[in-house]
């Protein structure tokens, strides 16, 4: 039997349609199968094995009896410290890494219980960083040191990312002249200085961290310029949300969300702001127009943004002396996240247009 091109097309066409489905379904099955692995990969419970506190002062020093794992100190196969329990109780670090340029990950450690010691770079923080490039700080829980969680002197091009940080005598977080550094996605809470708090640094990014119930300041930038804050929650820490004192120029901080610092509470009270800017040129919002989320500014009332453009219609108020202002602040949270086109949706799409050609051929016959 001989086919016509309208009934050739019509075979390929359902074909084509059958194709789809099988394919789009094992596709959102194997996606499924990877986020379930993802899922129960973050919900195993972490086993630590006991060691003593680490001291690594030269690339030469990257050795198995220092607690290294794995690896060669390439970029492609770093030098691995991972899976230890370190109570540091008498020492003055849990991990002190200076003078090092190889490449290197500390990775789900439990860091814990340091002493004061009058060294200078080992005064009692969980993991200390001294003139170090290229590490990764990433997965670890540290708590109840004497000092900082996290202490990065005279280092850059680090990451610090993913980690459970609280209940230090200090600061969650301090970098003191270091530049050009990720700090991202982690939890700072119940520390007793400021959550992070930046020195003489510059070019510093932070971004998508939790810092909520600290005793200090939950950001604090004193003479550090050109740093980048975007995407950070900041809440109920009983300083300012973020303080950018004298001599601290030219930060950006935008798309951040402010709930309750400074004793600030539902609605705004000039006397409880949640931010301190006394730099220059510092910028509250970014270039195409965000700003951060005020809880007590955004629910102040309804009617704050009249043309409905998700802007409250006036500026946030910071304190200080320099009269900085939030242009944009933003009337729900910020939200980076753009719809996409499902893989269902787009089985959907082919099948209905394949369907209506299938109704074209029938038509024309």
């Amino acid at each position: 039997m001989i086919r016509t091109k309208g009934e050739i097309l019509l075979g390929v066409l359902v074909l084509s349609l059958v194709l789809l489905v099988i394919f789009g379904y094992f596709g959102i099955g194997m996606a499924g199968a990877a986020q379930s692995n993802v899922v129960n990969e973050n919900l195993k419970v972490k086993a630590y094995t006991s060691h003593s506190p680490i001291r690594i002062n030269s690339d030469s020093d990257f050795t198995s009896e220092n607690g290294i794992v794995s690896g060669s100190g390439t970029k492609d196969d770093p030098y691995i410290i991972s899976g230890w329990d370190i109570d540091a109780h008498g020492a003055g670090t849990a991990i002190y890494i200076g003078n090092t340029t190889a490449y290197f990950v500390v990775k789900n450690c439990n860091l814990h219980n340091t002493s004061y010691h009058s060294s200078d770079y080992e005064e009692g923080s969980g993991i200390m960083l001294y003139n170090v490039i290229n590490g990764i700080i990433i997965d670890d829980t540290i708590y109840d040191n004497y000092d900082n969680s996290i202490y990065l002197k005279s280092s850059s091009d680090n990451e610090i990312l993913n980690n459970m940080l609280h209940s230090n005598s200090y600061d969650g977080i301090d970098l003191e002249r270091a530049s050009s550094n990720t700090i991202t996605n982690n939890s700072i809470y119940h520390v007793q200085g400021e959550a992070i708090a930046l020195w003489y640094s510059s070019q510093n990014t932070l971004s998508s961290n939790s810092i909520y119930n600290n005793s200090g300041d939950g950001v604090d930038l004193e003479y550090s310029s050109n740093n980048s804050m975007k995407y950070n929650i900041l809440s109920n820490n009983s300083g300012y949300g973020v303080y950018i004192d004298t001599g601290s120029n030219d930060n950006l901080v935008y798309a951040n969300s402010f709930y309750y610092n400074a004793y600030s509470g539902d609605t705004y009270n000039s006397w409880f702001v949640q931010a301190y800017d006394n730099g220059t040129d510092n910028h509250w919002n970014s270039s195409s127009g965000i700003g951060n989320y005020w809880y007590d500014w955004a629910n102040n009332n309804d009617t704050n943004d009249q043309n409905n453009d998700g802007i409250v219609d006036w500026p946030y108020k910071l304190a200080g002396d320099v009269g900085a202002e939030d242009y944009y602040p933003l009337k729900t949270p910020y939200s980076s996240s753009v719809p996409e086109f499902s893989s269902g949706l787009f089985i959907i799409a082919i099948a209905l247009i394949a369907i209506l050609g299938l109704v074209r051929l029938r038509d024309r016959h």
